[in-house]
């Protein structure tokens, strides 16, 4: 089976660069996509023996009062950062954007600029109104920008970036598991995870219709956003035990592409989807990118179609 060629991505030759060198890695908060993204950095970091400290941001109450001072006030937050580390590295997911208002990802590099130079791990970058360029030139630091598809990365270099901040393309860390970090099973379903946020843009009509055809055609059917639905654990499971996958989730994606399962991914109301998929899902056989359920779903599930709508 086709794969990315994540061990020869430039995230990864950084990370060999610098094995030698101490890391202090800052999460903020997330789902079960997020966990999958710190996993498998965490991974290939044990693996080149990097040394690695972490900080996990909590969802607290103090959590979200700065998140409050912040938006309202612009009252700047701290994190402590070990004085040993000689890089800050930031989660790698889609937190960079003023898609929802307030951008977590920039308050966080404020929260931080005043320390060693700062590597934002594989990630989506989107912003409507805010420049992110202005944020950039206030912090005087080495700056690391690794997008994980190229639409990001064509967005960055449009901007006036200054002469510290360093941009480059490299694959979602999710990928650095393989089909034996999961296991794999087959529970005869067909599991429908979609978002319910104002991230999704599937109508509910769409999802109404695709699981009468599927039910229609006589097939279990397991509908769950897995992404927040219990633990990790949970999460693997779900997708590890269907025979085919159905979701806007781009790490449910990720997770059935890897376990090769057909695996079909439709949009969110941004380009975050359909530009991994063309960037890296691409290349996994048995996975599928769709506009839409109206466009082509029964064509596709009875292999007719093209493999990309």
């Amino acid at each position: 089976m086709t794969k990315v060629d994540i061990e020869n991505s430039s995230f990864t030759n950084f990370l060999i660069e610098n094995r030698n060198r101490c890391f202090h890695i800052v999460n903020l908060p997330g789902n079960n996509g997020d966990e999958l993204i710190h996993r498998g950095l965490y991974k290939k970091m044990k693996e080149l023996g990097i040394n690695f400290h972490v900080t996990n941001v909590t969802k607290n109450h103090l959590y979200y009062l700065l998140r409050f001072l912040y938006s309202k006030l612009g009252v700047p937050s701290h994190i402590s950062i070990k004085p040993d580390c000689d890089f800050v590295l930031l989660q790698g997911g889609g937190y960079m954007s003023d898609l929802f208002g307030l951008c977590e990802g920039c308050r966080l590099l404020e929260a931080i600029s005043s320390y060693k130079p700062i590597v934002v791990a594989p990630q989506t970058f989107y912003f409507i109104n805010l420049d992110f360029s202005k944020i950039l030139k206030k912090i005087t630091n080495k700056i690391y920008l690794f997008c994980r598809e190229e639409q990001s990365f064509r967005l960055l270099q449009k901007m006036d970036l200054p002469d510290h901040v360093f941009t480059s393309v490299s694959h979602d860390t999710a990928f650095y598991f393989d089909k034996s970090d999961f296991g794999d099973r087959k529970n005869g379903y067909d599991l429908l995870s979609f978002r319910k946020g104002s991230e999704a843009k599937l109508s509910f009509s769409e999802k109404k219709a695709l699981i009468k055809y599927l039910a229609d055609n006589g097939r279990k059917i397991y509908n769950i956003d897995a992404s927040v639905s219990g633990t990790y654990q949970d999460f693997v499971k779900l997708i590890r035990n269907a025979d085919r996958i159905f979701t806007d989730r781009l790490h449910v994606g990720i997770v059935g592409s890897i376990l090769e399962k057909e695996t079909f991914l439709f949009p969110n109301i941004y380009f975050k989807n359909k530009a991994v998929y063309d960037y890296s899902l691409k290349m996994y056989s048995k996975t599928r990118f769709l506009n839409s359920v109206e466009k082509g779903l029964r064509d596709l599930l009875t292999n007719k179609c093209k493999k990309d709508l």
